[in-house]
């Protein structure tokens, strides 16, 4: 079988892919290990994610969640090459298309990855492959949590409602009488304690 052979063949963490592990020591007999049950862990919480969902599919929904799992699967992953995102790269031409104001996360995604390719093509990088990394892994961090919050709306909506209260309670001068915010279909925006 030639397949077993070849995972042992390459014992670097990273070869050229922008990935979590250029940033960690390249020590393979522990973090490889460690990382892949991590990366599994991860994506296998987000899948869960998008299993239970009640959400409705939607063209910009399936393309999110494709771009959440092209992109994080190389990054979190150790032993990747740099051509492992190349799908990433496609998707994420998709998803500017689709949402425009979100064009910086195809940018972020295509630079990290044509980054890595820079080594491949020239022999040579034209930033360290640590940038590369952190602008993928920002890219997937910000794709990760609008995926949640596009799956689990409401969720998202509770925790800025109360933000927005403790800013309101937070800002209210010693003076004033504790005001509460309270929902839409009430004549006034607060509605003072005690009162009906």
């Amino acid at each position: 079988m030639i397949y077993p052979k070849q995972t042992q063949h390459y014992t670097a963490l990273t070869l050229n892919a922008p990935s979590i592990f250029n940033w960690l020591p390249d020590d393979g007999r522990w973090l490889g290990s460690f990382g892949l049950w991590f990366a599994l862990a991860a994506i296998f919480m987000v899948s869960v994610a998008c299993l239970y969902s009640r959400k409705r599919t939607t063209t910009f929904l399936t393309t999110q969640q494709a771009m959440v799992f092209s992109c994080l699967t190389p990054f979190l992953l150790p032993h990747m090459h740099e051509r492992y995102i190349f799908l990433g790269d496609v998707i994420s031409i998709l998803y500017a298309f689709l949402r425009p104001s979100r064009f910086w996360v195809a940018f972020l995604v295509i630079a990290a990855s044509f980054t890595s390719y820079f080594w491949f093509l020239f022999g040579k990088l034209p930033v360290p492959l640590a940038i590369a990394s952190v602008m993928l892994g920002v890219a997937c961090v910000f794709l990760t949590f609008d995926l949640l919050r596009s799956l689990y709306p409401g969720a998202f909506a509770a925790q800025r409602e109360q933000r927005v209260r403790v800013e309101y309670l937070a800002a209210r001068g010693p003076s004033e009488p504790h005001c509460e915010p309270v929902g839409p279909g009430c004549p006034s925006p607060f509605l003072r304690v005690g009162e009906p």
